[in-house]
Order: structure tokens, then C-alpha cells, then sequence
């Protein structure tokens, strides 16, 4: 997993992705660099995103949790965080601040999905377009961002190099 941060400060920020972000660590850097004025800010990008590798492991909400947990220990980021998720990784959220309580100082949504809330409005679950699920593996959204990155989003002028965990 691909782990970036960014800023020192009193607070650790675990910025986690939505369903769609193609390159999390880009998609959030307006508000990334923003909140590394005065806070520690970390982006995880899961498997199959990003500058992550895929995994052959089940997509579920415990092995998901533990993944980032993984994450987070192997790169040295240390808490309590402040879990800031931002679409599906709400579930995620929610569940690691239920299973790991003294790991969390709060809990921030940006259009954070939350258990049964498409019960609530009378919806199904989103999908995506099955195209989507070829373009992380092959690396067409990192390609378009290595074809001229300066045009597409200003962190990438920092030339990063993804960090393995």
C-alpha cells in the first residue's frame, strides 16, 4: 500500500479515499496541503488504487481496516488519528473506530458513507462501470498523470516516489 504524508503538527489526519479516486494522494491535495499547515496529514491509498499495488484478498470491511492499521504501523505514522474519510471509506472508518477505539481521536466525513444509509434513502448500492476495475492494475490513471503530471495536479511536481509497505 501506498502511504503519503505530509506537514507536523499535533494531530495525525488519515485522509481515506472514495469509491471513484483514481490517485487518492493527487485527488486530495488541494485540501492535503491546507490541513499540513498545522497537522500531520497522511493519505493511504488501498489496494488497487493509486500508486498501490492490487491484492488477490477479499474486499471486505475487516481486511480492508486491517490493511490501512498495516499501513499506518509499517510507515511509522503513530496516533490517536483523526480518521477523515471521504465517500465509501466512511464504512471503513466506522469500523476502525469501533474495533480500535483508543487509535481514534475523531472522526470527520466528507460525504462519508456510513453503514445503512442506502436503506435510509431508498437506494442501491453504487457501482461502478466494469471498466473501471482494469484501469488501477494496468496503471492508466498513474500514466496519465506521468504523461505530463505538471497539467493535472500541482503534487505531482514533487516528482514522488510510492513508498511500498
Amino acid at each position: 500500500m501506498y502511504v503519503y504524508a505530509k506537514g507536523e503538527g499535533e494531530n495525525t489526519i488519515v485522509l481515506l479515499l472514495g469509491l471513484g479516486a483514481a490517485v487518492p494522494a493527487l485527488d486530495f491535495e488541494p485540501l492535503l496541503n491546507e490541513l499540513a499547515k498545522n497537522n500531520r496529514v497522511v493519505v493511504v491509498e488501498l489496494f488497487g488504487y493509486g500508486w498501490s499495488d492490487v491484492t488477490n484478498k477479499e474486499r471486505t470491511v475487516e481486511n480492508i481496516v486491517e490493511e490501512i492499521r498495516l499501513a499506518l504501523k509499517e510507515a511509522g505514522i503513530k496516533g490517536p488519528y483523526i480518521l477523515m474519510p471521504h465517500s465509501i471509506s466512511g464504512i471503513y472508518s466506522a469500523y476502525y473506530a469501533n474495533k480500535y477505539p483508543y487509535e481514534v481521536k475523531a472522526f470527520i466525513g466528507i460525504d462519508a458513507a456510513l453503514p445503512k444509509v442506502t436503506e435510509y434513502f431508498n437506494e442501491s448500492v453504487p457501482t461502478l462501470p466494469k471498466i473501471l476495475k482494469y484501469i488501477a492494475p494496468n496503471g492508466i490513471a498513474r500514466l496519465m498523470i506521468y504523461i505530463n503530471s505538471e497539467d493535472f495536479l500541482p503534487i505531482a511536481k514533487e516528482k514522488l516516489i510510492p513508498k511500498k509497505i
